[in-house]
């Protein structure tokens, strides 16, 4: 019964709180654990930032849905996603904000046609 106790204790006490999780969107953790994201730090990228810069704050991608191209996809904690597309994994040509009404807004590139 005991060792159910602790390990229930462990599991409670070792998960992160609202506050800090919270925390996590103006700094990235330390520790290796995913930053919680909003759309705010992509809204700072332009055609001469790299993937190196979006790495940065926004760890690795969730995916790639790319054919022909990169096409790296972050889920935001709203529930949407962002996506950044790249030909050589280093110059961004686009970032694309999905919503969660299905609609896409470019946020640096070329409009979309």
């Amino acid at each position: 019964m005991r060792k159910h106790l602790a390990a229930v204790l462990v599991l409670i006490l070792g998960c992160p709180t609202q506050a800090q999780v919270g925390a996590w969107d103006a700094t990235p953790p330390t520790d290796g654990a995913r930053p919680v994201l909003n759309l705010a730090p992509f809204r700072t990228l332009t055609t001469t930032s790299t993937m190196t810069d979006v790495k940065r704050f926004a760890g690795e991608p969730d995916g790639d849905i790319g054919s022909g191209i990169f096409m790296y996809f972050w889920k935001l904690s709203d529930g949407t996603r962002v996506v950044v597309g790249t030909p050589d994994n280093d110059k961004i040509l686009y970032v694309d904000w999905k919503k969660a009404d299905g609609t896409t807004e470019r946020l640096v590139g070329t409009p979309a046609p």
